[in-house]
């Protein structure tokens, strides 16, 4: 039977596994067990599950270093504003 695992952390990638057993949260390749769903991997169905998983996992995190990016943004703002201050005195 063949999963689909994605890792988000070697990089955005789609990989096929063949497996030999699998149970609601695990599976099995070449006699060793493997968690289904980690941080870091996931085995899907098909291959089209797993592309919609990296694109949502991308997704979400493009969205977190944009607010990221607003957060010190305005944390420099702060920053300058006290620096300017300091200068004024």
């Amino acid at each position: 039977m063949i999963k689909y695992i994605t890792c988000i952390s070697t990089g955005t990638n789609i990989n096929p596994k063949e497996i030999e057993r699998e149970t609601e949260k695990s599976v099995w390749i070449n006699g060793r067990r493997d968690l289904k769903f980690t941080t870091f991997a996931q085995y899907h169905d098909t291959g089209q599950a797993a592309l919609e998983y990296l694109i949502k996992a991308e997704t979400e995190k493009r969205d977190r270093l944009k607010q990221n990016i607003v957060t010190y943004q305005t944390a420099l703002v702060k920053t300058e504003a006290i620096l300017q201050e300091l200068k004024n005195r």
